[in-house]
């Protein structure tokens, strides 16, 4: 019901990306996606017709060749459709909604089953609030970035750090005095926009600890893998400082058994040390 905003919306975007002489379009891809309702094999020719109208109108619109966007039709979003169920706590008989869902039977058996439920008021409610939610085009713009010589990415650090990939922002990180104002902004302009990169969450880390500012260090570190024993170490040591034992040892010993030699360490030096006091 919004089309006119969404379609500007989605045009404004590609357009934005076309006109900058830094990126160039390299595809674009547009997933179409149905309701339940009527049959299997309509809705997945619904899903195809719908990607395929949107790509041929952005095409007209923007003027990036048809042969760039991909159009593909998914067919009926029972995965979203669940998610749905999952944000609607007062739906009646959830329970049953869900053992639909989840069973082996086909889309169609699904759909019907769905559409005998008592109350009527049910499927009523799924076709009214939830279904058409489910009727749309997803989008995704692929482009490449030009490579930047030093000088412009430090000028783009400030101006539009999103155009820089993270080894770029440490070329730049590199090009001041380690601990200098410029060299730390860089580090946190880095964990700032890519906060899953390991490296870039411990440097920003220790940047904070050096600060003595514990919280912040352990929050940077938060938002990277918990999984990979880097990052288990630094939260490991983050903690000892902290005092916080159990949860240091909890992490190190994690990080520990992946091999981290800083995690081992540092493991047996706290031992050590609560066994002395």
């Amino acid at each position: 019901k919004n089309n006119a905003t969404e379609l500007a919306g989605i045009i404004e975007s590609i357009t934005k990306v076309d006109d900058d002489e830094d990126l160039t379009i390299t595809s674009i891809t547009i997933e179409g996606w149905a309701s339940p309702e009527a049959t299997e094999y309509h809705n997945k020719v619904l899903s195809e017709n719908r990607a395929n109208s949107l790509a041929n109108y952005v095409s007209r619109k923007t003027g990036v060749k048809r042969n760039l966007i991909e159009a593909i039709g998914c067919g009926e979003d029972w995965v979203g459709l669940r998610e749905l169920v999952d944000a609607t706590p007062g739906l009646l008989y959830r329970d049953k909604v869900y053992d639909i869902i989840d069973s082996n039977l086909s889309l169609d058996q699904k759909d019907y089953k769905l559409s005998q439920l008592k109350p009527s008021d049910i499927y009523t409610r799924l076709m009214n609030e939830m279904y058409p939610k489910l009727r749309r085009n997803d989008y995704k713009i692929i482009y490449e970035i030009r490579n930047f010589d030093l000088e412009e990415a430090r000028r783009l650090i400030y101006e539009h750090p999103k155009k820089l990939s993270v080894d770029e922002m440490y070329k730049v990180a590199g090009s001041y005095e380690p601990g200098s104002e410029e060299y730390n902004d860089v580090l946190e302009i880095a964990v700032r926009l890519y906060p899953e990169v390991v490296a870039a969450a411990v440097n920003a880390a220790n940047l904070a600890l050096e600060e003595g500012k514990y919280d912040k260090a352990l929050a940077i570190l938060k938002q990277s893998n918990q999984e990979d024993a880097r990052i288990q170490a630094a939260e490991g040591y983050v903690y000892i400082l902290m005092q916080e034992y159990d949860k240091a040892r909890e992490v190190l010993t994690k990080a520990a058994a992946q091999g981290n030699e800083d995690a081992k360490h540092n493991l047996a030096e706290m031992e050590k040390h609560l066994d002395s006091i």
